[in-house]
């Protein structure tokens, strides 16, 4: 079902008119997705040719913004840690679930660890502009 919205919305910021037939009737029953054999995606017959060739196209994914890049690698795809012992003490004492992030760093592609310059510096005891 997640397939099919994508598509529409693909479809949609393309300028072509796209129609999820039965997609109400498999909300309320998910159930009902398998005698319906998935969701029907509609489009009328002169955009027909336009809908198969942009579906047709792989999608290709930019980075945008200032993301965190592993040091090792380049890989953006970084894990930030979150300290739980200080969460858990914000539970008990506050009764708010607040976890807090620290600086520690993992870069899943390469498996390389590090600390960002601002824990390091406070560490040390300077000042962080």
């Amino acid at each position: 079902m997640n397939e099919a919205h994508v598509a529409k919305g693909v479809l949609d910021q393309h300028g072509v008119t796209a129609f999820l037939f039965d997609q109400h009737l498999a909300a309320n029953g998910w159930h009902l997705l398998f005698a319906l054999k998935g969701l029907r995606l509609m489009v009328p017959a002169p955009e027909l040719a336009m809908a198969r060739r942009l579906l047709a196209t792989p999608a290709t994914f930019e980075e945008e913004g200032d993301w965190e890049r592993c040091p090792v690698c380049d890989s953006t795809d970084v894990f930030r840690h979150s300290s739980v012992v200080i969460a858990v003490m914000m539970i008990l004492l506050a009764s708010l679930p607040t976890p807090i992030a620290i600086r520690r760093r993992t870069c899943r592609a390469c498996k390389h660890q590090w600390r960002t310059a601002e824990n390091i510096e406070k560490m040390r005891g300077r000042s962080v502009p």
